[in-house]
């Protein structure tokens, strides 16, 4: 009696084609990585030219004036940050999201 030979499931795949999908899967690692790493500069950018931005702008206006621009614009941030997760998109704040908005704050300097 001799012994049976069991074909693999995937036996169709040649060894090119496994390879190609694993080096697909790697080069999309790679990719995402890549771009994430591109989107964390452009917020330190974003985050830096708005510091200038608003140093400038505020050095034109009277405190009044400035606390109200900094309470509305601060409010507008948490509002969105806000909307974008917890139960439903209601209340909730990563703590990446909070770190962000207390750099936005950290543009007005205060009194």
């Amino acid at each position: 009696m001799g012994v049976q030979k069991h074909e693999r499931p995937d036996s169709g795949r040649s060894r090119e084609s496994v390879e190609e999908l694993f080096f697909a899967s790697e080069n999309e690692k790679l990719r995402n990585t890549l771009q994430q790493k591109e989107e964390t500069k452009n917020i330190k950018e974003a985050l830096s030219a708005w510091k200038d931005y608003v140093s400038a702008l505020i050095s034109t206006m009277d405190a009044t004036t400035r606390y109200t621009l900094e309470q509305e614009l601060l409010s507008r941030a948490r509002t969105v940050a806000e909307s974008a997760g917890g139960f439903l998109g209601i209340g909730t704040i990563s703590s990446e999201e909070e770190d962000k908005l207390a750099e936005l704050a950290r543009a007005f300097p205060q009194a």
